[in-house]
């Protein structure tokens, strides 16, 4: 009978302690600091989050995408974001970004990947941080949301 107890704790307990190993790049602050602009492309110098160096890159990406696309750059020539409205446009286009961020379609935008530190462990976090220069061809990426009805040309 304890044996039988004993297992019913443990596998109640499971789901519970896999979920907190999980990485919720909502419980982390965006951070993407503005490097430098040149011809149609924006580098970025971006934090990523993950277990292992490689998804700390793809989330260093991925955030810096989305900062173009939703948040925009004071330092850039363009300052505010390519997307105006990003809940209507999520909502919207849920097709179009399900694909652009989750599937990693964003990626052909990405011209350059490159890391700029080790991938560090902070006292108290279960995942490791990993600075990472992204550069993006922002031209391109405005051009693909001007063509899937995102927003309209000129950036309006």
């Amino acid at each position: 009978m304890k044996k039988i107890l004993l297992i019913m704790i443990l596998l109640s307990l499971a789901p519970i302690s896999a979920l907190a190993q999980r990485v919720k790049p909502s419980e982390y602050t965006r951070q993407v600091n503005f490097v430098s602009e040149a011809n149609g492309q924006v580098t970025v110098r971006s934090i990523g989050w993950g277990k292992k160096e490689a998804h700390a890159q793809i989330d260093a990406e991925k955030r810096a995408i989305e900062t173009i696309l939703f948040v925009g750059l004071p330092e850039a020539q363009r300052h505010g974001a390519l997307v105006e409205n990003e809940s209507q446009a999520l909502s919207s286009h849920e097709a179009l970004f399900n694909r652009l961020l989750n599937e990693q379609e964003y990626r052909k935008f990405v011209m350059n990947s490159t890391q700029k530190g080790t991938h560090f462990k902070a006292k108290g976090q279960k995942v490791r941080s990993m600075p990472v220069d992204v550069t993006i061809n922002t031209k391109a990426l405005q051009k693909y949301l001007e063509q899937n009805d995102v927003i309209r040309g000129f950036g309006f």
